[in-house]
């Protein structure tokens, strides 16, 4: 993830992770998130999530767990029987 908007810093080479952060991610750029407010670095993590998130899949899942949520409601309100039916 990239942040243009936000100032950038560079890898201390004095660091002990230095060479480790920059053969994983090819660069010395580094920002430093804890400087971030908790919100930005929320809608930061949130916008590139929902870049990752199958819509019409997360759309059906929704579905099921609200099907399901009524489906135990139900199941609630009529514990005695369901009790009963079970044999317990």
């Amino acid at each position: 993830m990239e942040i243009p908007e936000w100032n950038k810093n560079f890898a201390k080479e004095a660091d002990n992770n230095y060479d480790k952060y920059v053969e994983e991610y090819g660069t010395t750029e580094c920002w430093e998130l804890d400087a971030l407010a908790p919100p930005v670095i929320a809608s930061l993590i949130r916008d590139e999530l929902h870049l990752m998130i199958d819509s019409d899949k997360w759309e059906a899942r929704e579905a099921e767990e609200q099907e399901n949520r009524d489906l135990l409601a139900k199941v609630s309100q009529n514990w005695p029987r369901v009790k009963k039916a079970v044999g317990a």
